[in-house]
């Protein structure tokens, strides 16, 4: 074997983990899924940030929220939630709704400490269904 070969090999195996450690997150409830994702907000482009409203910083990230039917349509329903430490303290998350085109997002800023474990509940009512809650645990780290 080359050694080209082999490096090449070594970076596709690289990419293709990093891939899946970027899988998508979601929930399904009967026929809606909804998806999920938290960030640091400096991973947004400052002119997408400034569109939304979003404050970019090292300590601030970003969750966002979506809901498809069963046809992968948005659909617009009441989302809440929280975020708690490791020291059991909660603090609530404010969505707002975002609609670009057909999708509609739900939003809400966070401030985090540093490499801490946070453990987040987001609760979407949905039509039919009632509460579908989404439980997940994140460690959220300083951008600079």
């Amino acid at each position: 074997m080359s050694v080209h070969w082999l490096r090449w090999a070594a970076a596709a195996a690289l990419l293709l983990l990093a891939a899946g450690s970027q899988a998508e997150r979601k929930a399904v409830f009967g026929e809606y899924a909804v998806h999920y994702t938290v960030f640091n907000t400096k991973f947004l482009r400052p002119e997408i940030a400034e569109r939304y409203g979003v404050v970019r910083a090292r300590d601030t990230a970003l969750a966002n929220v979506s809901v498809l039917d069963a046809a992968g349509r948005a659909v617009e329903v009441p989302v809440t939630g929280s975020f708690r430490n490791l020291l059991g303290q909660v603090e609530p998350l404010s969505f707002r709704t975002v609609r670009a085109g057909d999708s509609t997002y739900y939003l809400a800023s966070l401030t985090y400490p540093h490499a801490e474990a946070l453990r987040f509940e987001i609760v979407a009512d949905l039509p039919g269904h009632g509460p579908a809650t989404v439980a997940f645990q994140q460690t959220l780290y300083w951008e600079e």
